[in-house]
């Protein structure tokens, strides 16, 4: 069940990430944060192959400093 709301979670951050033409600029920013970030996360699921239960998903801080420089 967790790899199809992975798999959902993805298709919509990724349909949502082309928000940030039609917004103000402040405003597209946070859209970028929010979808890398959704992203980020759904990668460190995957990597784990799903199993959330016996390690928790992080997102390392390279990946986080790259999606703050975007």
């Amino acid at each position: 069940a967790l790899r199809e709301w992975v798999t959902d979670s993805r298709r919509y951050f990724l349909r949502g990430w082309s928000l940030w033409q039609s917004v103000p600029k402040w405003l597209a920013r946070d859209i970028h944060l929010f979808a890398g970030g959704g992203l980020a996360i759904c990668d460190a699921i995957a990597a784990q192959q799903f199993d959330v239960w016996t390690c928790r998903p992080t997102v390392s801080k390279a990946t986080k400093l790259k999606l703050f420089l975007r």
